[in-house]
């Protein structure tokens, strides 16, 4: 039996592309293609790493398409800021830009069409994330069909240079995807399902990724209509977007707004302000995003309206938070200090680590960049009655293939 510090290190050899992480779309669909190829071949917890690469390529993918049909060839609304005398000018000669970027940026409908069938893998990469042992053979092949004839697709060269926006949940935070599934469950825990449609709108980079898995989770448990698409507020919306929001209106339906930690609110008052203004009103509007200890009053910053419903989490309560318990830490360690020996790890108690990872957790507040860490002192056993301590240090590094660098 393969030992864990060897198993780690042929999985991850696979991945040493992943030190720049902002890849082109052509770049993505390979790796993505590269990881259904060698998923079957894996199991236990390699397996597990592999679902969550195939989610995140995915998402990458539609999200970094999505950013080059809404490609602004100059953005000049900011200047009505500086200049409000000529705000109506600013304005005209911005939607005329927008225009006529859309048109060259669809003239190519096939990969305008490619890119709405791309969203039926992104669903079925999001079934597989959640699927149980008895679902995940049928989601996985249900998968592979599906990529097997959209990767091969032609694309314009201009599509497959464009490179992805890095999600910062997922690289330079402690979000796991099982944090977004804690999320929505916290939504549906006090929200039944409706009558009306649902629909997420994911705020981009993050809430493409969000959106999608949130929308399957519902589907799964039998929401009727739901649907789900991004946005990026800072650049106003598409047409293909605005289409989207006049629909949800039109029907009623419940609008989902979810996106990563947010800072100063800015993002999510500007989204709601999209909603507003295609009568999207408050009281059918809710926001699902997290809570950094760098920005606890990120509610009041964004200025929501006390008729939305807002739903978060702490860190404390993040997934990799919850890896860092005293007995999860002793079975990893266990495991992985086997080759030498150990047949038994305790954690210890000390007082100057326990001051130490005090430290460290006021230095979470310094800013939305900083990671998880935490020192433990542990007693290793072995069979000879042997006992070595050790002082480890636990480091969030990103998710998935996002963060294979460290």
């Amino acid at each position: 039996m393969t030992d864990a510090r060897t198993a780690e290190e042929q999985f991850y050899s696979r991945y040493s592309w992943c030190l720049n992480p902002a890849l082109p779309v052509g770049d993505l669909l390979h790796r993505f293609q590269e990881e259904v190829q060698g998923y079957e071949e894996l199991a236990g917890w390699q397996r597990e790493e592999s679902k969550a690469n195939l989610y995140l390529f995915a998402c990458a993918i539609a999200c970094t398409v999505d950013d080059y049909f809404a490609l602004h060839w100059l953005n000049v609304s900011p200047l009505a800021n500086r200049f409000p005398q000529f705000r109506g000018p600013i304005a005209a000669a911005q939607v005329l830009m927008n225009v006529s970027r859309t048109i060259i940026g669809i003239a190519d409908h096939t990969a305008w069409n490619w890119r709405r069938r791309w969203e039926v893998c992104v669903a079925r990469a999001c079934t597989l994330l959640l699927s149980d042992a008895l679902s995940e053979r049928d989601c996985f092949e249900d998968l592979r069909t599906v990529a097997s004839e959209l990767v091969p697709a032609r694309l314009p060269n201009s599509l497959l240079k464009r490179r992805m926006r890095v999600p910062e949940a997922f690289r330079c935070q402690d979000m796991a995807h099982q944090d977004i599934i804690a999320l929505i469950e916290r939504f549906c825990a006090f929200c039944p399902p409706p009558d009306q449609p649902t629909v997420i709108v994911g705020l981009r980079t993050a809430g493409a990724y969000f959106a999608p898995l949130m929308a399957e989770y519902l589907k799964m448990r039998h929401w009727p209509q739901v649907s789900c698409f991004s946005i990026r507020p800072k650049n106003g919306v598409t047409g293909w977007e605005k289409q989207q929001l006049r629909g949800a209106a039109k029907q009623g339906a419940r609008v989902l707004v979810v996106d990563d930690y947010p800072s100063t609110g800015g993002t999510i008052r500007m989204a709601l302000g999209i909603l507003e203004r295609f009568a999207i009103g408050p009281e059918r509007t809710v926001v699902l995003a997290p809570t950094h200890p760098t920005q606890p009053n990120w509610i009041q910053l964004a200025e929501i309206d006390d008729r939305i419903r807002v739903f978060t989490m702490n860190a404390r309560d993040l997934h990799k938070t919850v890896l860092l318990a005293p007995n999860v830490v002793e079975s990893l360690c266990k495991e992985y200090y086997a080759p030498d020996g150990c047949e038994e790890a305790r954690v210890l108690q000390d007082q100057s680590l326990d001051e130490l990872n005090a430290e460290l957790a006021r230095h979470s507040k310094d800013g939305h960049h900083v990671r998880e860490k935490r020192v433990f002192a542990l007693q290793l056993s072995g069979a000879d009655g042997e006992k070595a301590t050790k002082k480890v240090v636990f480091k969030s590094v990103g998710w998935g293939w996002l963060g294979y660098h460290a």
